[in-house]
């Protein structure tokens, strides 16, 4: 409760917007674990209600588009040419989908190094 408050008291309508804009526009950083960055989007965008502003937060139809545009674009594209269509799946078979990427770039990219 004295977090809420805190934060109502110290951010604006603003940050409200920008906080929207990162959800809506993510990218998955290099260092950030697949699954890690789909928590974050689920864990800001349970913040947003908590800003002043009339920013409303994403559905979950919202969230999965997010996730999916925060994914780096080469495993996007090898999503698409294994004939899958985001709007399709459901979260949980994204997830997984972009879970194996993960392990395949991890790999390569330890192959790289040795």
């Amino acid at each position: 409760m004295r977090l809420r408050a805190f934060i109502a008291a110290n951010t604006t309508s603003e940050d409200c917007h920008e906080l929207a804009q990162q959800l809506r526009r993510p990218s998955k950083p290099r260092n950030l674990s697949m699954q890690a960055f789909y928590y974050h989007l689920v864990e800001l965008n349970g913040y947003d209600g908590w800003l002043p502003g009339d920013e409303l937060p994403l559905t979950p139809v919202s969230i999965k588009q997010a996730f999916y545009d925060g994914m780096p674009p080469t495993w996007r594209e090898r999503f698409i040419q294994a004939g899958h269509s985001q709007p399709l799946v459901n979260q949980a078979a994204l997830s997984r989908y972009f879970q194996m990427q993960e392990k395949l770039a991890v790999a390569k990219a330890n192959d790289n190094m040795a």
